[in-house]
């Protein structure tokens, strides 16, 4: 009898739980710190966080599939009814994301369009699918009120007003994902998009999939004798801008088995140094990383004429430095939701005896 009663509350469990709203919060955000998604009784609430306040919600939306009747008491918060059908995209990086959890259709406009290296972004473009509304920093605003969007993915910056450069009826959503301090934490925010194309199910999925292969590489990287002395691109101006310690890119390094030099400084984000500080810092670095967008390729030669000082780096004298040209590569349009491949390139080039037989994806050896 007891078996019975345990089998009806069973049912009875599980009848409750598939009555609930269609927009479900799956296994909840484990990795990202500046997103928090709660579960509400016919909605879900999303938190930004102020990435340079850790105290101050920088937004706050609430996500209600569209038909369903308005919850009582719904927080406060900008409305978003899902899944969103016009989606306008600053960044190509969520396109291409879109495209990837099936809802290519979602994606009515593009910002930066000249610089897209994805294919299947490009593939859209090229057949009118997807809009350009101009540049990033200033879109042209009557374009992008008379697409009557549903929402502008727009990434947010430190002491900007974003909204100030776009339509006041069209909701601007935060994309504070650039700034989270780890890999796998920027990558879990695919989990939110997937909320508000409809397509959950399929965010979950794929970043469970993630997740796996890039904790895998991570315990790979381990078996590593050695953790090689690492230094990331060239000067620009006046100054060198590197990833900070704590930036996403600065947990990849230390997670592929390196000694990144700059792993000390405190910025989430890029830190921009002297070129003296780097200098002082970096000449015996036996990796050297340069990440670059150019038409023609970067080389030894073309490097000691724009920078003379790279001669006296180890990594120059002993052939050690990978380039990654982002005009020829998706880098900007896959790394940040598919951190396991650049790991994977990562491991490759530092450690080369644990993973034989790779095929660079991103980063190849500097040509003379």
């Amino acid at each position: 009898m007891k078996l019975i009663h345990s089998f009806i509350f069973l049912l009875l469990t599980l009848c409750l739980s598939c009555s609930k709203s269609e927009l479900q919060v799956g296994r909840g955000m484990q990795y990202a710190t500046l997103l928090h998604l709660d579960q509400g009784e016919g909605y879900v609430q999303a938190e930004v966080v102020n990435p340079w306040n850790a105290q101050e919600i920088l937004a706050r939306y609430i996500l209600v599939p569209k038909g369903a009747e308005l919850p009582a008491n719904l927080p406060q918060g900008t409305l978003l009814r899902t899944p969103l059908e016009r989606t306008i995209s600053l960044s190509s990086l969520h396109a291409a994301l879109a495209i990837e959890l099936g809802a290519a259709e979602k994606i009515c406009a593009l910002a930066d369009t000249a610089f897209v290296v994805s294919p299947a972004v490009r593939q859209l473009l090229q057949t009118g699918n997807i809009q350009s509304v101009g540049s990033s920093m200033q879109p042209d605003k009557e374009r992008l009120t008379a697409l009557q969007a549903d929402a502008i993915l727009a990434s947010p910056y430190e002491g900007a007003n974003v909204s100030a450069n776009l339509p006041t009826r069209t909701p601007a959503v935060l994309c504070a994902d650039y700034m989270e301090t780890s890999a796998l934490g920027r990558a879990e925010w695919m989990k939110f998009y997937g909320l508000l194309w409809g397509k959950s199910d399929v965010a979950d999925s794929l970043f469970d999939a993630v997740e796996t292969e890039y904790l895998a590489l991570c315990q790979k990287a381990q078996q590593a004798t050695k953790r090689p002395r690492l230094i990331c691109d060239t000067k620009e101006g006046a100054s060198w801008p590197t990833p900070g310690g704590n930036s996403y890119l600065g947990q990849l390094f230390a997670d592929a088995g390196a000694d990144y030099i700059f792993a000390h400084r405190p910025e989430n984000g890029t830190a921009f140094l002297s070129q003296e500080e780097v200098i002082a810092q970096g000449l015996q670095s036996e990796v050297w990383l340069i990440k670059y967008g150019a038409t023609t390729p970067l080389t030894y030669a073309k490097l000691s004429q724009d920078f003379p000082q790279s001669k006296e780096f180890l990594a120059y004298k002993n052939r050690n430095i990978w380039s990654c040209n982002t005009f020829h590569t998706a880098y900007y349009d896959e790394v940040p939701f598919h951190p396991e491949r650049l790991l994977r390139d990562l491991i490759s080039l530092l450690h080369p005896e644990l993973l034989t037989g790779h095929k660079m994806l991103y980063y190849q050896r500097l040509s003379e």
